[in-house]
C-alpha cells in the first residue's frame, strides 16, 4: 500500500512541475541576458596624456612634474558618444585635469594605490562630461619626476 502511495505523489509532482516547465520563452530569456550583457560590457577609452610642474612644496622647495598617460573604463554603447563629447569638451578638460594635477601633494605622491589621486582625476573627468559616464579610472604610466 505504501508504494502505489508514494507512486501517486510522485507522478502528481511531475504532473504539477512538468506543466510549470512550459511556462517560460527560452529565446527571450536569452535575449534578455544578451542585452543585458551588451549593456553592461565596459571598455577602455583613452583619456590623455599629461605633464605639468607641480608647486614647489613648503617642506623641501624642490620642483617636481608629474607624467600621466589614463585612461578610463565606459560601458561600450556609450564610447562613439563619448569620443565626441571629449573632442567638445578637450579645452576644458585639459584645464581642470592639469589644475587637479598641481593639486598633488607629498601624502598622495606616497600612496602605492594613488587612490586619492584617481579619485580626484575621476571626479574631475565626471563633473565635466555628461551624465558622469566613466566608471573607473586606470593609469597607463604615472611618473612623478624630481627636477
Amino acid at each position: 500500500m505504501r508504494y502505489p502511495r508514494a507512486i501517486l505523489c510522485l507522478a502528481l509532482t511531475t504532473l504539477v512541475l512538468g506543466g510549470a516547465a512550459g511556462c517560460y520563452d527560452s529565446k527571450s530569456l536569452i535575449d534578455e541576458v544578451r542585452n543585458k550583457a551588451i549593456r553592461t560590457r565596459l571598455d577602455e577609452l583613452d583619456l590623455g596624456y599629461f605633464r605639468t610642474t607641480l608647486p614647489r612644496s613648503a617642506v623641501d622647495d624642490s620642483p617636481m612634474e608629474v607624467e600621466v598617460e589614463m585612461y578610463g573604463t565606459v560601458v561600450r554603447h556609450k564610447i562613439p558618444a563619448l569620443e565626441e563629447e571629449l573632442k567638445e569638451q578637450e579645452y576644458r578638460l585639459r584645464q581642470e585635469v592639469v589644475i587637479a594635477l598641481r593639486q598633488t601633494n607629498a601624502n598622495e605622491i606616497a600612496d602605492p594605490n594613488l587612490v586619492t589621486f584617481r579619485e580626484r582625476l575621476l571626479t574631475v573627468y565626471n563633473t565635466v562630461l555628461e551624465n558622469a559616464p566613466i566608471e573607473s579610472l586606470g593609469f597607463r604610466q604615472v611618473r612623478f619626476i624630481p627636477l
